[in-house]
């Protein structure tokens, strides 16, 4: 069975239409069918709330992840495994360490991390990543 992480930049473009949307979409579709698992950090879950917070109000954020949490996304805690492979990713990549974070889920779990964020070509052979585009 197929696995992907979703970091916040996935989840803000799906709920935002934007390119890549549409990639999640089918990644979420492939999920509730039961073809594939679908993660995202607890971490990364709880930036995207705090953007949209920032962006569109408290009661649009909540009512955002009230939809998202409907979806068929897991959410999982972040273990000392995946912190661990977050700080060696970012001491070697320099990358924003949220995403590190979802890279290390990624790699934890056995999964292709989904992102539409460009710069996370640096990790390199080290994470498996499928552009959403």
């Amino acid at each position: 069975m197929k696995r992907h992480v979703l970091d916040a930049d996935s989840l803000k473009a799906f709920l935002e239409d934007r390119p890549g949307a549409a990639t999640i979409e089918e990644l979420l579709w492939n999920a509730a069918q039961s073809q594939q698992r679908v993660f995202v950090s607890v971490l990364c879950w709880n930036y995207l709330f705090s953007l949209v917070w920032r962006s569109k109000g408290e009661a649009v954020a909540r009512e955002k992840m009230k939809q998202l949490s409907q979806l068929p996304i897991e959410v999982v805690d972040l273990t000392e495994a995946d912190a661990s492979g977050a700080a060696k990713l970012f001491a070697v990549s320099g990358i924003d360490f949220l995403e590190c974070v979802a890279a290390s889920t990624a790699q934890q779990r056995r999964a292709t991390l989904v992102t539409t964020n460009k710069e996370l070509s640096k990790f390199g052979d080290a994470v498996k990543i499928l552009f959403a585009a």
